[in-house]
């Protein structure tokens, strides 16, 4: 688990030291390793992977009309453009893209992260009051 979060928060640093680990807080990849080990929730937290598989790809056929934000980092695992974004969430109110962080933006680049939910909040309620 380790050496995903290290290869997923930036494919660049592949050939440093610990492959990417030394520029995250330590203790904060081993608490997300032992939460995620003691509350036995690696098959839950790979749901979603399981979801994209090709023969449950159908789900993305459907669309999902809930306004929805989208936050991509330069290092995701799988960059998602606004135009393929909009075909599954035609009400996408907010797209943000940054030029680093990755699969683990929230560990990675926590105060980021934070503000962009706080600004999505925003442009929900903007969306919701435009639609009355």
């Amino acid at each position: 688990m380790m050496e995903k979060i290290a290869i997923c928060s930036n494919r660049n640093q592949l050939d440093t030291p610990h492959g990417g680990l030394d520029n995250l807080n330590l203790d904060d990849v081993l608490d997300t390793v032992t939460i995620t080990w003691a509350n036995n929730c690696i098959v839950t937290s790979m749901r979603l992977y399981a979801e994209n598989l090709p023969e449950v790809r159908i789900l993305h056929n459907i669309p999902t009309r809930v306004p929805t934000a989208a936050l991509k980092f330069l290092h995701e695992v799988l960059y998602q453009p606004d135009w393929i974004l909009r075909d599954k969430f035609p009400n996408l109110v907010r797209s943000t893209a940054y030029d680093f962080g990755g699969h683990f933006a929230a560990l990675h680049t926590p105060q980021v992260f934070a503000e962009d939910i706080f600004d999505a909040t925003v442009a929900f309620l903007e969306f919701h009051n435009a639609k009355k």
